[in-house]
C-alpha cells in the first residue's frame, strides 16, 4: 500500500514514528532516541527530497540536541521549500537566537507572529531577540504581550528586566503580575529575589535537586539572574560571574544560557 501511494505517503510514516521517538527524547533525553528520530527523518527526506515537513522536524530534533548550525539550515529549507508553519518560523527565530544572530531571530519571529498572532511564545522569543539588539522599549511590549496572551510568569520576570534596562523600576508591576502569573519552581524564587522578599543565597539554594540535570538546569536560572540583579546595580565584575556560572552549567537548550552567553560577550568588549 506504501508503495502505491507514492514516497511522500511512506515518508509521512517516517515522520510519524520519528517524532514519536523525539518526543520520548523530550521526555526522558533518551541519546538513542535522537538516533532513531534522525534515521527516520532521513529516511523520509531521501524518499521526497522536496518534502518541508521533514526537513522542519529534522530540524527540531537538531535543535533539541543543542546542534543549532545544522537547526537552522534545515528550518530555512524547510521554509524554502513552502512549509510555510508558524511553529517553524518561532523554531527557527529560537535556533538564530542560540547561535547569537538576533537580527535573524528578529526577522523570524516577526514571520511567525503575521501567521499566529496570539501565539504568546514568539512574542516572547522576539522580545528576547530585542533584548539582546538593547532594544528595552520594544521588548518590553513583547513581553507584556506574552503575559497578556499566557500569563507566563518568565514574561513577568522579563517585563521587569526591560523596565530596568530602561531605567524604570518595574517592581509594582512585578508585584501585579505576580498575582496574576503561572509560576512555580525557580520563576517564583526569581520573582521573590527581585522583590526582595528572599536573598541571593536563598534564590541559589533554591535550586538544590537531588538530580543532577535538573539542578543543573535551575542553577544555570539562578545564575542567570543574579547577575542580571548585578547588572543592573553596576557590579560589571559579579554579574560576569554569575553569568560564566550560568554558561558552566551548560544546559545549552535554556534561554539564559544563551541571554548568559550574550552578556558575557557584550561585557567583554
Amino acid at each position: 500500500i506504501f508503495a502505491e501511494r507514492g514516497p511522500r505517503f511512506l515518508g509521512a510514516a517516517y515522520i510519524a514514528r520519528a517524532v514519536s521517538y523525539r518526543g520520548k527524547v523530550n521526555q526522558h533525553q533518551a541519546i538513542d532516541d535522537f538516533e532513531r528520530a534522525l534515521a527516520d527523518l532521513n529516511k523520509a527526506i531521501e524518499l521526497d527530497p522536496k518534502y518541508g515537513m521533514a526537513f522542519s522536524e529534522r530540524g527540531a530534533v537538531y535543535s533539541a540536541r543543542g546542534e543549532y548550525d545544522r537547526a537552522v539550515k534545515d528550518y530555512e529549507e524547510a521554509i524554502g521549500l513552502g512549509w510555510n508553519e508558524g511553529s517553524t518560523y518561532a523554531s527557527l527565530g529560537f535556533a538564530y537566537g542560540q547561535v547569537g544572530d538576533y537580527s535573524k531571530a528578529l526577522e523570524r519571529y516577526d514571520a511567525a507572529i503575521r501567521l499566529r498572532p496570539k501565539h504568546g511564545p514568539s512574542y516572547h522569543g522576539r522580545g528576547l531577540a530585542r533584548m539582546a539588539l538593547t532594544d528595552y522599549s520594544g521588548a518590553r511590549e513583547d513581553f507584556r504581550k506574552t503575559f497578556e496572551l499566557n500569563a507566563d510568569a518568565f514574561a513577568a520576570i522579563w517585563t521587569f528586566l526591560s523596565s530596568a534596562h530602561l531605567g524604570e523600576d518595574g517592581r509594582n508591576e512585578l508585584g501585579a503580575h505576580v498575582q496574576k502569573s503561572k509560576h512555580d519552581g525557580m520563576s517564583e524564587k526569581v520573582i521573590y529575589f527581585y522583590l526582595e522578599e528572599i536573598t541571593a543565597e536563598e534564590l541559589l539554594a533554591s535550586a538544590n535537586h537531588s538530580d543532577d540535570i535538573k539542578q543543573r538546569k535551575n542553577r544555570c536560572e539562578a545564575y542567570f539572574y543574579w547577575g542580571q540583579y548585578h547588572l543592573l546595580r553596576g557590579n560589571r565584575e559579579e554579574a560576569l560571574k554569575m553569568f560564566r556560572a550560568a554558561v558552566e552549567t551548560n544546559i545549552v537548550g535554556f534561554i539564559e544560557f544563551s541571554a548568559a552567553r550574550n552578556e558575557i560577550m557584550r561585557l567583554s568588549k
